[in-house]
């Protein structure tokens, strides 16, 4: 996940800085731009598209998959899109996950209730 994510975050930070209206040349500047920046993986209070994808990146260093995707649902339609295919892998993860933890709870309820069969009565 954090090599994939690795290659979404540079995409996403150029659709990042894209703006619908801004035509070709903003689309031209945006992928400039992007390259120039530095990718930062960290915490912060900003709540533009760059900083849910830098707190999403430092969740996925942290191995935070739920915390990530939260940040990255929360992002403007265009870098959302960008993000969808790593999103939906993501979600895909996070069920198994969930799916096995609940295999593993039902698993230790079963075997915490079976008798000992050294016990004698």
């Amino acid at each position: 996940m954090k090599q994939k994510f690795n290659d979404v975050e540079i995409a996403a930070r150029e659709a990042a800085l894209v703006h619908p209206e801004d035509g070709l040349f903003g689309v031209l500047l945006a992928s400039l731009f992007s390259k120039l920046l530095v990718s930062e993986r960290r915490l912060t209070t900003e709540n533009d598209d760059l900083a849910k994808i830098s707190r999403a990146g430092h969740f996925v260093e942290c191995e935070n998959l739920l915390a990530a995707v939260v940040e990255l649902e929360q992002l403007s339609p265009i870098p959302k899109q960008v993000c969808s295919t790593w999103l939906e892998i993501a979600k895909n993860r996070l069920l198994v996950e969930q799916a096995l933890n609940l295999v593993k709870a039902e698993l230790i309820s079963i075997t915490t209730k079976l008798p000992d069969p050294t016990d004698q009565q």
